[in-house]
């Protein structure tokens, strides 16, 4: 277990350089510059740590099938996870739009 602790930071810094190169490289996937748009790449980043931070939450459900559902209802567990990926979904459903107006395709 002090093995593990000993390597925290060292974990926490590759997450923040991965996080950090995804953020970054996310203008090159969807093809377009986020600067000034609807879609600033700091709503984007935001929106992917939110979802990393679900992924990596306790949700009560996990462990007690028809308890934690009630549990993760009381905590707000159900809406903000809901929230977090209704959010992704319209940011995706943009990109893909943005992409079929211009009528470019993967092959383009």
């Amino acid at each position: 277990m002090k093995r593990v602790q000993s390597f925290q930071s060292v974990r926490e810094e590759e997450v923040d350089l991965l996080i950090e190169s995804i953020s970054k490289s996310a203008t090159i996937a969807f093809g377009k510059r986020f600067q000034g748009s609807e879609l600033d790449i700091y709503k984007l980043q935001k929106l992917v740590f939110e979802a990393q931070s679900m992924l990596g939450s306790f949700c009560a459900s996990d462990f007690l099938p028809y308890a934690g559902k009630v549990i993760d209802c009381f905590t707000g567990f159900h809406r903000r996870l809901e929230n977090s990926f209704r959010e992704l979904d319209a940011v995706f459903q943009q990109v893909i739009g943005d992409h079929l107006e211009s009528g470019t395709t993967v092959h383009d």
